[in-house]
């Protein structure tokens, strides 16, 4: 492992001084600057990376401070590409922080920014919906959101056109999407691997109300009636579906494509304010940001982590045995699941302008030009269930999450993935961008 690998473990162990002192080496030692102190700030979005503030006693770019960032998962390469693809939307006009500098070598791809003191929309979010002192408040916040995606919907339409399936299928965006859910994504016919091995397969799960946890043979073959709908599939078919219908190699030949960050979420974007004082949002790591992203995968990351993962459930799942309500019970192979789960006023918000501005305007244009899949929804509500569910390890006791906020986020998987037999908030959102 490299000395930023190593440095990021300890970060997620709680040993901060000691992956603070490390990376204090690397500064000085390998990125050789006269590095004086290091200061990480870990938290509860950043999930494969480390980052955090450099001071300087000699500056460099003339500048005495730089934040830093290293993002690593299974493909180590993304760290670079964010470097690259922040020009590639700088020139294409988005509003976006283009690092100082990146180091290239395999195992050590650090960017360098200048410091922002701006917060991320993340924390904004948060502080209002805690009733908390924000500094911008939720009417500004959401007039930020919807110019953004007035500029953002612009730009895919503008960029809209196709390409040969090859590439598209080259885009890093599938990383976070069908290789999280398998080991070879050659093989002739897919084989459960990747996270969907490593976090569910053979694991048992604990939810409130059960007497004893399920094993995930059984939990990927029960059918779902949450709150009471009842859904079409189970999980073990969600999975099976999305193995098959998210490979690269399935894309359409040709496939619509677009220009686009494709890992917008709130941690993503710095909220500012303007020379007029207005907010505005900007683009922070772009790592798997594209010119011929697939047009129906590039907004499905910001459509499910700034909205459906809300309020606390992903991210800060230590608090939601508080504010949720949860209970499930087996009965007749179905598992009945009642949580009291829904979107706020913010989120509910952030949604319309999404329908509005992005995706109903895309899919029109898509299916105007005659390029719209026969099977797109299924494609849009499958890329979505994979968003909660190979992001982080939903399974109680594993990672951060615990039997509520398990069976409140597998439930939302499941209504994202899966249509019900009485309307919600996931086949509403579908009806709406439904050109």
């Amino acid at each position: 492992m490299s000395q930023l690998a190593i440095a990021r473990d300890l970060v997620k162990l709680g040993r901060i001084q000691e992956a603070a002192a490390l990376m204090l080496t690397f500064a000085r030692q390998v990125l050789e600057l006269d590095c004086t102190e290091v200061k990480l700030t870990p938290d509860g979005y950043s999930l494969n990376s480390l980052n955090g503030i450099l001071s300087l006693g000699t500056p460099f770019e003339g500048q005495t401070k730089l934040f830093f960032k290293y993002h690593q998962e299974e493909d180590e390469s993304k760290g670079v590409a964010e470097y690259y693809n922040s020009k590639l939307l700088e020139d294409a006009g988005l509003p976006v922080d283009v690092p100082l500098a990146a180091r290239h070598n395999p195992g050590e791809q650090i960017l360098l920014y200048r410091v922002r003191t701006d917060p991320r929309l993340a924390d904004v979010c948060r502080a209002i919906e805690h009733g908390q002192a924000a500094g911008f408040t939720a009417e500004e916040t959401i007039q930020a959101q919807r110019d953004l995606d007035i500029a953002v919907g612009k730009k895919y339409l503008e960029t809209l056109t196709t390409a040969p399936r090859e590439k598209p299928a080259a885009e890093p965006l599938h990383q976070l999407f069908y290789l999280r859910l398998v080991d070879d994504p050659n093989a002739d016919a897919p084989v459960s691997g990747g996270r969907l091995k490593s976090f569910y397969v053979g694991k048992d799960f604990a939810f409130p109300g059960l007497e004893k946890p399920l094993s995930w043979a059984e939990l990927a073959n029960l059918r779902w009636c949450i709150n009471g709908v009842t859904y079409t599939h189970t999980l073990g078919e969600l999975f099976a579906e999305a193995m098959v219908l998210l490979a690269p190699r399935e894309l359409p030949d040709p496939c619509p494509v677009v220009l686009g960050h494709g890992d917008a979420h709130n941690a993503n974007l710095w909220i500012e304010r303007d020379s007029a004082g207005s907010a505005r949002l900007a683009f922070f790591d772009p790592a798997f940001a594209g010119a011929a992203l697939p047009a129906l995968l590039a907004e499905i990351k910001p459509t499910f982590h700034n909205i459906f993962a809300h309020p606390d459930w992903l991210y800060h799942s230590s608090e939601v045995t508080q504010r949720y309500q949860t209970r499930a019970e087996v009965r007749d192979g179905v598992l009945h699941v009642h949580h009291d789960w829904k979107l706020n006023a913010l989120r509910a918000e952030f949604l319309a302008t999404k329908v509005t501005h992005v995706w109903k305007p895309l899919l029109a244009e898509i299916k105007a030009q005659g390029l719209l899949p026969a099977d797109w929804e299924r494609y849009i509500r499958l890329a979505l269930f994979c968003c909660p569910t190979l992001v982080m390890n939903l399974r109680a006791g594993a990672d951060r999450h615990n039997p509520v906020s398990s069976v409140v986020g597998l439930s939302i998987a499941m209504m994202c993935g899966s249509a019900g037999d009485t309307e919600d908030v996931m086949s509403q959102f579908i009806a709406d961008i439904t050109p």
